[in-house]
């Protein structure tokens, strides 16, 4: 006699499913969650596959507890596109299931199956004329009625006090729920026009539908290149069409501008802020082939589309797309295999590409497309350099630049002070003994934060308060070093008094009403000078401002990480796209100690192709990606010792073949994060396959070594070193 058993994965760090038997009456099958004893505890699980088995076997094995889904959560293509990532990046298959999931369906507790969906409210025509009536003291109400104006709100992100006044509301019939009546949708504007290089781009990629067929959009800033993506919606529809974007602001921002064109029906957005119960009933939305276009961050690659006819990765050169920690993947690297194994056309768009994808557009494995001009007669900026060994900066500043920003004041125009580096100063110095504070926790210096008056470590987040003297010779003296956002504000309110200055960097701009606040103050001009970080390079469209001065660039280039001048070179060219998208001429201008230097050159000439080959040259000499594969196993520990004791461990205990390079363990460039110290050992091959079946066999090694409080992990494809 046979019975049936269920193999299942949870979420752990380990590569291994548990086998456990199935009940009479439950109805199990791949892709749903379940609940399983394990230990003395219950844990989640997902079920992988299904199979039978002798009743002696199958005695030995728990039962499984509940079925929390009546049909799959993730569909049969998913799960393959999990199986893939997570043999790609040894991750193993429980954790990387788990990371696909919205936080939601990863909770033991939600008992409730997947499938079931939250009511969604909206206000009737009734419930529009009310405003005037609710008490001014009725500040719940008041809330939910303003929530409810600016569009549906789910029974599962409402509070139980909420849940009182929808229950009288909809009693009074100043609210309905969405099954009742649809929302309607705002006017929609007609698509614009093409122009001719635009519609060259459009025609190339529409007639690919139902073909894997890869695209880098090389398109500069202001070329157009979001008008391109809605006409290929309009084309593509009733197909799902997957847009990534890599910040969750952007896809705020691509939402508003495809808002224009699509009914509210067709479009989800999906990242981490969104409510929890909106984020889970638009996930379900799109799992069911309800809507035609989702927006998201990197993690809706993994959204089950039945109906996936184009993926849009648009800045596609930008870091955020990879995951730093559990599973740790590139999202457009997955979103390229997603559209190979879904047959269909994928568009990574840049006015900056990746280096990988410039030279796979190269060789012929992406088709070219570019997009060189601004569109609708709009110019690029001039780029100005000014050597800082002739024009002094004591505030940050060059007198030339000062002059700039006042003679947009003049005009009144906007000005943007780019520097890449939040809080009042890097550093907090002594200039008698040397002495400089530190983070306890991490190999960095402090960051000098005045607002508070703390000193606090951006990378683990230690803070305390700022010294009054040098902790080390008593000195009284002490010295901000180097410039930040905040300095910068506060020396430019002193040199402009009567100009508007705002500030945004992380500490500003926390949430997104307050985000969308300060853009609404740009937009409507009510600000003079912006000085930001890079979070406001990226995308956004200021009619009004016409100057950028960047500040501080050439502390990037001394760093090790041999990816870091392509980073710079997009930072800046991305940052100075935000001069004249208008008719008004843009001017970027940049301090340097090295004018001569060939970034900057061809910063200067706009030539992304020029020093796109510069970079491909010198890591053709160097043995570097895309020339090569890399690998990195990273260890951390209490001690440094150990790390490196275990890294050479692992290395010992498998042999590298022929094809792979095997180097030394070494500490890591920043050697201490959050109290633990950090190592790392590199393995790299020429040969992408030959280098996975090493790193199959090695993980798997790796995983029976003694760990004696190490961590670690493989980083496959790494961003950085």
């Amino acid at each position: 006699m046979t019975t049936t058993i269920a193999n299942i994965v949870l979420d752990l760090p380990i590569p291994q499913a548990f086998s456990y038997r199935i009940k009479n009456d439950q109805l199990v099958q791949p892709g749903i969650r379940v609940r399983v004893p394990f230990g003395t505890r219950e844990k989640l699980g997902i079920v992988l596959t299904v199979e039978s088995c002798s009743e002696a076997e199958a005695e030995r094995l728990k039962e499984i507890a509940a079925c929390l889904d009546v049909e799959p959560i993730l569909s049969f293509e998913i799960m393959q596109l999990i199986e893939f990532c997570s043999q790609y990046y040894h991750y193993p298959m429980g954790a990387t299931l788990f990371t696909a999931l919205p936080a939601t369906f990863r909770q033991l507790n939600r008992r409730k199956s997947a499938q079931k969906k939250a009511e969604q409210y909206i206000l009737t025509e009734q419930g529009l004329q009310q405003a005037g009536s609710l008490p001014t003291q009725a500040r719940v109400q008041q809330a939910l009625w303003i929530k409810l104006k600016t569009g549906a709100v789910l029974s599962s992100d409402c509070n139980i006090q909420e849940k009182k006044i929808i229950k009288r509301w909809l009693e009074q019939r100043w609210i309905q729920t969405e099954q009742t009546k649809a929302p309607s949708s705002p006017a929609l504007q007609p698509l614009l026009a093409l122009n001719t290089a635009q519609q060259q781009v459009y025609a190339a990629i529409q007639h690919t539908e139902g073909t894997f067929s890869p695209f880098l959009l090389h398109g500069v800033t202001g070329s157009g290149k979001t008008e391109i993506f809605a006409h290929l919606v309009q084309h593509f529809q009733p197909k799902q069409i997957l847009i990534l974007v890599p910040e969750i602001r952007l896809a705020t921002q691509m939402e508003t501008r495809l808002r224009r064109y699509f009914a509210a029906h067709q479009l989800v957005v999906l990242h981490s802020d969104r409510p929890a119960g909106q984020r889970i009933y638009d996930w379900q939305q799109a799992s069911a082939g309800g809507v035609s276009v989702i927006i998201g961050t990197r993690m809706a690659i993994f959204t089950p589309l039945p109906d996936l006819g184009l993926i849009i990765v648009d800045e596609e050169h930008d870091s955020a797309y990879f995951q730093q920690d559990g599973l740790r993947y590139a999202a457009r690297d997955v979103a390229i295999v997603r559209a190979q194994r879904k047959n269909c056309p994928i568009v990574l768009a840049s006015a900056t590409p990746a280096l990988e994808s410039w030279y796979n557009a190269k060789i012929g494995r992406y088709h070219y497309l570019p997009l060189l001009h601004r569109a609708r007669k709009a110019t690029l900026p001039s780029v100005q350099l000014l050597d800082t060994r002739v024009h002094k900066t004591p505030s940050g500043l060059a007198l030339e630049m000062e002059a700039a920003i006042q003679q947009r004041l003049d005009i009144k125009q906007q000005s943007l002070i780019y520097v890449n580096r939040r809080g009042y100063a890097p550093a907090l110095y002594c200039h008698e003994c040397g002495w400089a504070a530190q983070c306890h926790r991490c190999s960095v210096r402090l960051v000098m934060h005045v607002s508070n008056n703390t000193l606090r470590c951006h990378h683990c987040g230690y803070q305390e308060k700022m010294k009054s003297a040098c902790p080390e010779c008593g000195n009284l003296d002490l010295h901000p070093g180097g410039f930040g956002t905040q300095r910068l504000e506060q020396y430019l309110r002193q040199r402009f008094p009567a100009a508007r200055v705002l500030r945004i960097d992380q500490d500003t701009a926390q949430g997104e009403q307050n985000w969308q606040s300060m853009q609404d103050a740009i937009q409507t001009g009510n600000v003079d000078i912006l000085v930001g970080t890079q979070m406001i390079g990226k995308g956004h469209d200021f009619p009004n401002l016409t100057l950028v001065a960047v500040v501080g660039a050439d502390d990037a280039l001394y760093s090790t990480d041999f990816r870091v001048s392509e980073r710079l070179f997009a930072q800046i060219m991305q940052v100075g796209g935000r001069a004249g998208r208008a008719q008004q001429a843009g001017q970027v201008i940049i301090q340097t100690r090295f004018p001569q230097h060939p970034l900057y050159q061809a910063l200067q000439r706009h030539d992304y192709a020029g020093y796109a080959e510069i970079l491909l040259s010198e890591r053709k000499q160097a043995g570097f990606p895309p020339f090569v594969y890399q690998a990195v196993l990273r260890a951390d520990a209490p001690t440094m010792d150990r790390a490196l004791d275990f890294l050479q461990q692992a290395k010992n205990v498998y042999r590298c073949p022929d094809a792979i390079l095997s180097f030394d363990p070494i500490p890591d460039n920043m050697p201490r994060k959050a109290g633990r110290e950090r190592a790392l050992l590199l393995v790299q091959s020429s040969h992408r396959k030959k280098l996975q079946e090493f790193l199959r066999q090695w993980a798997q090694q790796i995983y029976a070594l003694p760990k004696r409080g190490v961590h670690w992990h493989l980083d496959v494809d790494p961003l950085q070193l």
